[in-house]
């Protein structure tokens, strides 16, 4: 991962194909935009992986997590090249503060919701991404989950 700076509040950051950006169950310090590539989402289940989405440009990852204040609900990994923007919560939460309580209480809603959501999805085995393979080849599945367990060994212990 390669970053540059575009000012106090956000960083660019460069990834090359294929790379975890984050894994399920980290503690949530950033959200990210997806200026260019491609991003999925999966959540594992007994060894395998279950994709829950597939981010395009302009895309938000990571911001349930934001609003509820719990850890990350899926793992990321960018599968093509991608531009991501990096922002951090601490900012986030400073630019929430400037709205009404019943907005922010609107928002920490939708992300209960939706982090209860993808867990009905993820045990009941439901994708939404199209292909009778789940969105990958079994290849890719065994090459996504030795990159989980790499990234996992890289990051401190909190």
């Amino acid at each position: 991962m390669s970053t540059s700076s575009t000012d106090s509040v956000d960083q660019k950051i460069n990834l090359t194909a294929p790379v975890v950006i984050f894994v399920d169950g980290e503690v949530s310090d950033d959200l990210y935009v997806l200026e260019s590539g491609e991003v999925k989402l999966f959540k594992e289940n007994q060894g395998r992986l279950i994709p829950v989405a597939q981010l395009g440009e302009n895309e938000f990852l990571g911001e349930v997590s934001i609003f509820t204040d719990q850890t990350r609900s899926t793992t990321a990994i960018a599968t093509k090249d991608s531009v991501i923007v990096k922002l951090k919560v601490l900012d986030i939460k400073v630019a929430l503060k400037a709205i009404p309580k019943w907005a922010l209480q609107l928002m920490l809603t939708l992300g209960e919701r939706l982090r209860h959501t993808t867990d009905i999805l993820r045990d009941h085995k439901i994708s939404g991404l199209p292909n009778d393979n789940e969105g990958f080849s079994p290849q890719d599945e065994s090459k996504y989950l030795k990159l989980i367990a790499e990234f996992k060994k890289k990051k401190p212990k909190t």
